[in-house]
C-alpha cells in the first residue's frame, strides 16, 4: 500500500521541481529583455559569420544563469564546454544528451521565436505561451532529432510517438501534466491535453487556434500583426 503512494509523492515532488524550473528560467528571461530592449531571441541561430556556429534561445540565457560556460563559436555546433544549466532538463526528461543545447527539456514557442516581438508589449502576455515541455525529451533512446522549440499540435499527435515531429508539446511527462511558462513570467500546470490545438476545453489558453486573436503581437517594426 506504501509503495502506490510513495510513487504518487515522487511524481509530485518532480512536477513541483518542474514548475521551480520554469521560475528560474522567467528569472532569466527577465534580465535577457531588460538587455535587449524587450524583444525575444531567436529559437536557434548563428552565433557568428561561422556555418558552424549555431546555439538555440537557451545559450542565450546561461549569464543569467550563472552556468560559466566556455564557447568558441567558430567550432560550435549545438555545443560548449562547461555544464549547462539543469533548469534545462525537466525531472522526467530521459533525453542523454545533456550537453547539447539543442535537446532541451524545454521548448520556446516557436512562432513567437521567428517574429521575434517586443514581447513586453504583446497582448494578454500572461496567458501568452513562451516555453513548455517538449515530447522529445521524454524519450530514453538514442535520437538525435532536434528538440528546442515548441508549437500547436492536435491531442492525436501529441499522443504519438514524436518520431519527426520534433516541435511537440509533451504529453508523456508527469502522468500527462506539463508546465508552461508565460510572456509576463508566470508559470502554472496544466493537464498536457488542455495545450492541444483541438481540445482546449473552452478555456482561451496560448495557442488555441479558436482564439488566435490573443497571439497578436507589436513586431519590431512598430506593426501589429496576429499568427
Amino acid at each position: 500500500m506504501l509503495l502506490p503512494a510513495l510513487q504518487q509523492a515522487r511524481e509530485r515532488a518532480k512536477l513541483s521541481q518542474c514548475l521551480n524550473q520554469c521560475k528560474q528560467q522567467a528569472t532569466a528571461f527577465d534580465m535577457y529583455l531588460s538587455d535587449n530592449h524587450g524583444y525575444l531571441m531567436p529559437a536557434n541561430g548563428k552565433m557568428t559569420s561561422s556555418n558552424k556556429s549555431l546555439q538555440t534561445w537557451a545559450y542565450q540565457l546561461f549569464p543569467y544563469l550563472s552556468c560559466g560556460a566556455v564557447f568558441n563559436p567558430e567550432d560550435s555546433y549545438y555545443l560548449k564546454s562547461g555544464t549547462r544549466s539543469k533548469v534545462f532538463n525537466c525531472p522526467d526528461d530521459k533525453c542523454k544528451y545533456t550537453n547539447l543545447t539543442s535537446h532541451l527539456g524545454y521548448g520556446i514557442h516557436s512562432l513567437l521565436a521567428k517574429t521575434r516581438p517586443a514581447v513586453r508589449l504583446t497582448r494578454n502576455p500572461s496567458k501568452m505561451l513562451l516555453v513548455t515541455e517538449t515530447s522529445y525529451s521524454a524519450l530514453g533512446s538514442a535520437h538525435t532529432t532536434h528538440h528546442f522549440s515548441v508549437k500547436n499540435a492536435t491531442w492525436t499527435r501529441m499522443l504519438t510517438r514524436p518520431d519527426g515531429y520534433n516541435e511537440l508539446p509533451s504529453a508523456f511527462k508527469h502522468s500527462q501534466k506539463t508546465n508552461v511558462l508565460f510572456v509576463a513570467g508566470n508559470a502554472k500546470t496544466f493537464k498536457a491535453q488542455l495545450l492541444a490545438a483541438d481540445d482546449n476545453q473552452g478555456k482561451k489558453l496560448p495557442w488555441s487556434i479558436a482564439y488566435v486573436d490573443i497571439w497578436r503581437v507589436v513586431e519590431p517594426n512598430g506593426i501589429m500583426s496576429g499568427f
